[in-house]
């Protein structure tokens, strides 16, 4: 009797994961690159580099760089506004590789202030 080997496999999601495969393979280098003859303006280029935080990224590092337009696939307890999002403090993968982190979840990178 032969087994049927797809029905030996057994799948258990319990949580959505973030995947940027973009962000993820590539980034774009903006090092100052030296210009071939009869080359116009900067030139910017592609670097391929694996970076390992886009891929299953979790949902509370995300949020710095990738807001969802549907609150529900922010994956957050508790979904921010866009004007929230606007005033996080722009960092990106390297941040958490280093295992830097904000203690408080109201960090603002935007200060309002009055004439004074």
């Amino acid at each position: 009797m032969k087994r049927n080997p797809s029905r030996d496999n057994c799948w258990n999601m319990k949580v959505w994961r973030f995947v940027q495969c973009n962000w993820g393979a590539r980034h774009l280098d903006s090092a100052k690159q030296v210009l071939k003859v009869g080359a116009k303006g900067k030139s910017d280029s592609l670097r391929y580099e694996y970076d390992d935080h886009y891929f299953l990224t979790d949902p509370r590092e995300f949020i710095y760089e990738f807001f969802p337009l549907q609150p529900e696939w922010q994956l957050l307890k508790t979904s921010i506004s866009l004007r929230d999002f606007e005033e996080l403090p722009f960092v990106r993968s390297l941040f958490f590789r280093y295992g830097l982190y904000f203690p408080d979840t109201n960090t603002k990178a935007v200060m309002y202030t009055d004439q004074t």
